[in-house]
């Protein structure tokens, strides 16, 4: 079952990662969006700080200029696995002439560890998140920067990370 989740998460980095074009549907007024994300999470235990990296991807529909809803999926060292929801509120609709536009996120999920140890019960993930978004010269894709508090295991983690949207 592990190497099955970890095939499947393998497989939706790397087709997010390849896909580079934007999809239009000409009989929906919706657009779709991808992402690839890269946070780091600060976790606080007995011995002191200790960064953890997570690496994630979401798809979705943006059903206005300024809401858009998905599923991705997210790991952390490529010891666990999170699948998870996600819903976006832009503070600013993008059609405006600005290239930045800040967002508020949800993301809502359940961990599941892939290898065996000290800390290794499955939990609810939550993850609030404030973000700004910088549309690129292609207009076509941007780059994100964000601060969340990631919500897991009973205890919160503040995180910082990057993202790549399409």
């Amino acid at each position: 079952m592990r190497k099955i989740l970890f095939f499947l998460l393998t497989y939706l980095l790397a087709s997010s990662a390849v896909y580079t074009q934007e999809i239009k549907v000409h009989e929906a007024s919706y657009n779709y969006f991808h992402d690839i994300q890269l946070g780091v999470t600060l976790a606080f235990t007995e011995i002191g700080p200790i960064p953890l990296a997570e690496l994630s991807t979401s798809h979705g529909i943006c059903f206005t200029e300024r809401f858009s809803a998905g599923i991705g999926v997210s790991t952390i060292y490529f010891m666990t696995i999170t699948p998870y929801v996600v819903g976006r509120v832009n503070l600013k609709a993008k059609d405006r002439l600005s290239k930045n536009t800040p967002y508020l996120s949800l993301k809502a999920g359940y961990m599941v560890y892939l290898v065996k140890g000290d800390s290794d019960y499955n939990s609810l993930n939550l993850e609030p998140r404030l973000g700004f978004s910088h549309l690129r010269k292609n207009g076509k894709s941007s780059w994100s920067y964000f601060i969340s508090a990631n919500a897991f295991q009973g205890r919160v983690f503040p995180k910082i990370g990057v993202g790549f949207e399409l």
